[in-house]
């Protein structure tokens, strides 16, 4: 058993607080918030790298948030420019059939195209004994990815690290023929 006095000091403090610690805080009237801010600002305090490196972090997912960003209003733009395009055509052969409701198409990233050939390859190779002609192609799919998780897992690492696991899901959904 552990006396307050032979309290090591250079142990580490988790969830715990020592109880001068505890004492400081509660007679300053610190609060929970108050109290992590405290200890983060002297963990930092005593560890320049470990700051900067979470300051390099949360850098670098801004940055990706913004290219995501980015990608997407490159898209919406080069949609609007054919519509317009289309409108050009139409209005110089004296119709107005452009439709604006028109579906976006986006072009999947090589590496993306290629883990979804794999697994179309796969499946056509399974469907057989995968496909149930009693269930929606959605189903199936999703049997087949659930029947085949380590497989499915390993093609997303390999081929769609760069999408969500959802959004990866998600093209095979829509990609994958029955």
């Amino acid at each position: 058993m552990v006396k307050k006095n032979d309290f090591n000091k250079d142990c580490r403090v988790s969830a715990r607080l020592h109880p001068s610690i505890k004492k400081k805080l509660v007679n300053s009237g610190y609060n929970a918030r108050q109290a992590i801010e405290y200890f983060v600002r002297d963990y930092y305090a005593a560890n320049p790298r470990k700051r900067v490196e979470v300051k390099r972090q949360i850098l670098e997912n801004d940055i990706e948030t913004l290219k995501k960003q980015e990608c997407e209003v490159q898209l919406e733009i080069q949609h609007k420019e054919s519509l317009l395009d289309k409108l050009v055509v139409s209005a110089a052969a004296g119709k107005d059939d452009v439709d604006e409701t028109e579906e976006l198409v986006m072009d999947l990233p090589p590496d993306v195209q290629m883990g979804i050939n794999i697994v179309q390859n796969v499946f056509d190779k399974k469907r057989d004994f995968e496909v149930s002609s009693r269930l929606s192609d959605s189903e199936n799919i999703m049997n087949f990815i659930k029947n085949h998780n380590d497989f499915i897992g390993a093609t997303y690492d390999e081929y769609g690290s760069d999408l969500s696991w959802r959004e990866f899901r998600d093209l095979l959904l829509s990609e994958i023929v029955v």
